[in-house]
């Protein structure tokens, strides 16, 4: 009987152990990513699972990079995330510097950054605006294109 007893415990010992495994793994929420297509010309949505804040794990995600080949990023590196807040309908996130420093220019490469931010960022509840600043403040452009200085809604337009 005593043994009986002792693999029954092992059982549910292993199985909390698999339900444990199985929750670090494949918990999260699915979030579409919102990178630049190999043309340079769209965005197009990777899904990814986010654990913890949706909204700094979906920019963070953005920092990364896509995993899948046939997109590319549109955050130069070296940039960081400084924090975000999201007050009502509106997100403000703040970048360092190198947003703008590392930018590659180009008026399609700025509106490609800036829409896969705010698109991102859009998909989650109650966010309809999305504010971008660098270093705690607001700018007029990132690379001398498009105007930063309200905040932006999303543009299903750049979606392919």
């Amino acid at each position: 009987m005593i043994q009986k007893f002792k693999y029954l415990i092992a059982l549910v010992l292993i199985a909390v152990g698999i339900y444990i495994a199985w929750m670090f793994v494949f918990s999260g929420n699915s979030v579409k990513l919102y990178f630049a297509t190999k043309d340079g010309m769209y965005l197009s949505a990777e899904n990814r699972k986010i654990r913890g804040d949706q909204l700094e794990g979906a920019i963070e995600a953005l920092l990364a990079g896509p995993e899948k080949s046939n997109l590319s990023p549109t955050i130069p590196k070296e940039v960081e995330l400084l924090n975000v807040k999201k007050v009502e309908d509106l997100v403000v996130v703040n970048f360092s510097e190198k947003l703008v420093t590392n930018h590659w220019g180009g008026s399609t490469g700025e509106l490609l950054t800036v829409f896969s931010i705010v698109n991102t960022l859009c998909q989650f509840n109650d966010v309809t605006r999305v504010q971008i600043l660098i270093e705690g403040r607001k700018v007029e452009t990132l690379a001398g294109h498009f105007v930063l200085e309200d905040s932006l809604t999303v543009n299903e337009d750049l979606i392919k």
